[in-house]
């Protein structure tokens, strides 16, 4: 009988509710290496069975939860025509909502106001450090222009998102064409790097890999305009953080940011101390009911695949390279 090996205790205890003809093992089993078609686990144990893998001849596919594919080993997967199948469906739902509230959250210097009035103070916090005086906020979130480095699921929800609002949308990707964007919205523009950072709000939503990082460098951050919001929740260590930092100390930018270099943060985080930054414990993607649905989608998109031949969700070598160009502009 064809094996799964599943090294992650949901996983196995989504698969037991369902009825497949193959052998489950939770072990390492050299008698059984020869028969292991596919792969489920969690990024967190992929490393525990990683080295085992070349073994693996009749290996088809890896599942992995979660949207993260900087812990696989991609170049002998793909080397050797093994399917990876992610979840990164299921989090797009999630974290695009999240970057939604950031991005209104941001513009309408909602934390700002929250800053001050938790002194007594009345009004808003500007860039430049004065506050106690009310005024409006120069644009509210609907007339904005938003700016999108980087295509992929959660890129595509967001765009389901912004459908209601009257937004200017500039997107740079090799990853998709102009006629796929206007399917999503009617305002969107597939254009150059320099354009897509020439936003009201700058959204980071790319791969994190050996190109990738700190591939939103010196140049990129001082392309932006004045007043920009700049939002990560995609990978920390996509932005250079030393060039990040020296910008927001001339308070002329905001920064939303979900995601880090390490994590958690420490107590003399560097970041922290800034007023123009709003700052979340990576919660895009983070909650029960996610991790949920993640171990019942993976399972059903590996058995879907090694069933039916159904490609749900996977993780093609050109898809992952083109979104992992190693520089923006």
């Amino acid at each position: 009988m064809k094996t799964l090996l599943i090294n992650d205790k949901n996983i196995f205890k989504q698969l037991k509710k369902q009825k497949i003809k193959y052998d489950i093992i939770t072990d390492i089993d050299n008698s059984k290496l020869e028969k292991i078609i596919g792969i489920l686990t969690v990024k967190k144990n992929y490393k525990k069975i990683q080295n085992i893998i070349p073994k693996l001849k009749n290996l088809k596919v890896v599942g992995i939860t979660g949207c993260s594919l900087s812990s696989l080993n991609l170049d002998y997967l793909f080397k050797n025509n093994i399917y990876v199948i992610n979840t990164s469906n299921i989090y797009a739902k999630s974290c695009s909502e999240f970057l939604l509230m950031l991005c209104i959250l941001g513009i309408r210097r909602a934390s700002l106001s929250h800053d001050v009035m938790k002194k007594g103070i009345w009004g808003i916090q500007k860039f430049n450090g004065s506050n106690g005086k009310r005024e409006p906020v120069d644009k509210s979130f609907y007339s904005s222009t938003i700016g999108i480095l980087g295509f992929g699921c959660m890129t595509s929800e967001f765009l389901k998102l912004l459908k209601p609002f009257n937004n200017t949308i500039k997107l740079y990707s090799e990853n998709t064409n102009q006629k796929q964007l206007n399917n999503y919205h009617n305002n969107i523009k597939l254009t150059n790097s320099e354009n897509t950072l020439n936003s009201d709000i700058v959204i980071i939503n790319r791969g994190l890999s050996s190109k990738t990082k700190h591939s939103f460098g010196k140049n990129e951050i001082n392309k932006l305009k004045p007043g920009t919001i700049l939002i990560n929740i995609s990978r920390g260590p996509i932005i250079d953080n030393q060039y990040l930092y020296q910008r927001l100390l001339k308070n002329d930018i905001f920064a939303c940011l979900d995601v880090f270099d390490k994590e958690p943060i420490d107590k003399d985080f560097k970041f922290s101390k800034l007023p123009n930054v709003f700052l979340t414990s990576h919660l895009a993607g983070s909650s029960k009911q996610i991790e949920k649905d993640s171990y019942m989608g993976i399972c059903q998109n590996v058995l879907d695949f090694l069933n039916n031949g159904c490609l749900s969700n996977i993780v093609s070598k050109k898809r992952y390279e083109n979104s992992h160009v190693q520089n923006i502009s």
